[in-house]
């Protein structure tokens, strides 16, 4: 897949809970995907390997202005959809232009969040996520696509879970 590299400032982001517009220009911090590790012993010394259907667990946060009651009326401790749409600008050679980065998710709420509130300045919420599954599309492409509840991990198209979830 030919994806470009996104180079510029983040234009305008917005953020959805189960469909529902829940923030627009607030921070958004995607998910890290983890794999365990295991050490093998090798004829010259001990080597480290990613096992990449094993993972350390995921979380996402979304860090807003004032006290969002969009979000906090979605707090409830099940499953919800988190869509995070990201415009980002694109610098490239001969151009620049704005592209598009969209993450869909499927999340619990691990927290309630505090509310800070100091005298004159904006209140702020951080909101903190466990991932069940994370899919990344940058500019209409997909190119992540991890559910360990499936038994997914796909990386630019590529399962690398297929061989090893067809044999059990």
């Amino acid at each position: 897949m030919d994806i470009k590299d996104l180079k510029g400032a983040v234009l305008a982001s917005s953020v959805y809970l189960d469909g529902e517009q829940s923030a627009v220009n607030a921070t958004i911090t995607l998910p890290e995907v983890t794999p365990a590790t295991v050490e093998v012993t090798a004829a010259g010394g001990t080597i480290e390997l990613p096992v990449f259907t094993k993972l350390e667990a995921m979380e996402s946060t979304i860090t807003v202005n004032g006290v969002n009651g969009g979000i906090l009326k979605k707090l409830t401790p099940e499953r919800h959809r988190l869509t995070c749409n990201i415009v980002q600008q694109s610098v490239g050679a001969d151009d620049s232009k704005a592209e598009y980065v969209k993450a869909s998710l499927e999340v619990v709420p691990k927290t309630v969040p505090a509310i800070e509130a100091t005298y004159g300045e904006a209140a702020e919420q951080e909101i903190t996520f466990s991932v069940l599954s994370y899919k990344l599309s940058v500019a209409g492409k997909v190119v992540l696509h991890i559910d360990p509840v499936k038994g997914i991990y796909k990386v630019n198209g590529k399962d690398y879970s297929k061989d090893i979830t067809a044999m059990i």
